[in-house]
């Protein structure tokens, strides 16, 4: 999946795409991302090189990770199952949920 895919998937799984122009990137948020009966709180951190998710999964408590634009995006087939995998894995290394 290239990046202009993984953006459009993101868009089509609920999320809101914004500007953030200090750093530029795209930041897209979702406060209501359905993953096996919960609600979580999804952003997003999308530049040229990096994609970076962050989970808050309490008030004032994250946990988050980058992937590569270029090696990373490409070993998925789209958004949600990038998604589902960073979940995944930050309930496994932090037991959180």
């Amino acid at each position: 999946m290239t990046r202009d895919e993984f953006e459009f998937s993101l868009v089509s799984n609920g999320f809101t795409k914004q500007r953030f122009t200090e750093y530029n990137n795209n930041v897209f948020v979702n406060e209501s991302y359905s993953y096996e009966d919960n609600q979580l709180h999804i952003e997003v951190f999308v530049d040229f090189y990096n994609v970076r998710i962050i989970w808050w999964h309490k008030k004032g408590k994250k946990v988050s990770k980058c992937y590569y634009v270029k090696n990373d995006l490409p070993l998925y087939k789209d958004a949600k199952a990038l998604l589902d995998d960073f979940i995944r894995s930050m309930k496994t290394l932090y037991g959180i949920i």
